[in-house]
């Protein structure tokens, strides 16, 4: 459906605001990683900010790190923002002071984990 969307908004030469936000300053992308990962494809594919907190400082990468489910969806990320020559803040504190290194260490998320220090998140 997203897809389709997308392909109107194109064909019209309308464009969609992918980094809308709501009074809690989520955007689809944010709430796309907690359900359809083809949705978040489609978002990243299409302009949406990968590095665009929302009100508690929580960026779509702090989201992917605190996922069980999915071990390959930080390097997926980071693919397809490299893709669209888009750089990922690693380094992001969130209002608690989790970046998404701590937070993939918290999670067990070792994929993610090794993707974030592979990308320099901490010299070693």
């Amino acid at each position: 459906m997203a897809e389709i969307f997308f392909k109107i908004c194109d064909n019209e030469h309308q464009t969609v605001p992918v980094n809308a936000q709501d009074k809690l300053g989520n955007t689809p992308l944010y709430l796309s990683l907690k359900s359809s990962h083809v949705q978040t494809f489609l978002l990243l594919m299409n302009g949406a900010d990968p590095n665009l907190a929302n009100a508690e400082g929580t960026t779509p990468l702090h989201i992917i790190c605190q996922q069980y489910h999915n071990n390959d969806l930080a390097e997926l990320f980071f693919y397809l923002n490299d893709v669209n020559q888009q750089t990922v803040q690693i380094k992001t504190q969130d209002k608690l002071g989790d970046t998404p290194l701590h937070l993939a260490l918290c999670y067990g998320q070792k994929k993610a984990a090794y993707s974030l220090l592979r990308r320099g998140v901490i010299r070693i």
